[in-house]
């Protein structure tokens, strides 16, 4: 009979391959982690010292920022790959709303135009954060459940009253700004409740609630 039993000696060595890799990786992320602290720090830093250069500061450290994190997410597993680049793909349409709109302000003689053509791009950034993040409720619970529905909607309702009271109704009441204006005001409202009540979900989502989903929780909350 074909024995088809591995050796102790090489399963032994196979384990202790797969063991020192994990130390390895470890250093690494703890290394890249610590240079990306430095960089920032550094980049922040000059966005203060030389404010003349802080938009063309801002610009570059973010294009570095997105492809820190892009070049990162090889490392994901794969259902957190396909998260990860949604959300960078996020965050690089929100730039390029930025940049967008400092050209049209070149063109018009305005130093930050609004409404402006780039504001298809930024406002495209919510939905596609929304879908990331509910890619991510979905890969903990299976599906929106109707108790994270409610959740949402209560935590939104609060928002709303909130965003109603001192932005959106303000705004609505200005006699000397145009109609569309209004609309796109109200428009960025919306979104951004949309995005809050997403947080929600994910800071919500699931009996076991990760450090790492918690703070990106926060931080999309923050958005709003």
């Amino acid at each position: 009979m074909l024995n088809t039993q591995v050796p102790k000696s090489l399963s032994q060595a196979g384990s202790g391959r797969n063991m020192n890799h994990a130390p390895r990786k470890l250093y690494r992320d703890v290394t890249q982690f610590k240079k990306f602290i430095v960089a920032g720090s550094i980049w922040m830093a000059v966005g203060l010292i030389l404010p003349d250069i802080r938009g063309v500061n801002y610009v570059l450290g973010a294009i570095l920022c997105l492809v820190f994190m892009w070049r990162n997410t090889r490392d994901l597993q794969d259902d957190a790959r396909s998260v990860a680049r949604v959300l960078v793909l996020a965050g690089g349409l929100s730039l390029a709303g930025v940049i967008g709109r400092v050209i049209h302000g070149a063109i018009v003689g305005q130093e930050f135009p609004f409404p402006s053509p780039a504001d298809a791009l930024t406002l495209l950034t919510y939905p596609v954060f929304i879908f990331a993040i509910l890619r991510i409720v979905k890969q903990r619970v299976g599906y929106i459940t109707i108790d994270l529905t409610i959740d949402a909607l209560v935590a939104g309702a609060a928002a709303a009253v909130v965003q109603w009271t001192l932005l959106i109704r303000p705004i609505l009441q200005m006699t000397k700004m145009s109609n569309s204006d209004k609309v796109l005001h109200v428009t960025y409202g919306l979104m951004g409740l949309a995005l809050f009540m997403a947080a929600i979900c994910l800071l919500v989502a699931g009996s076991h609630r990760s450090t790492s989903n918690r703070l990106l929780g926060a931080a999309l909350a923050l958005v709003f």
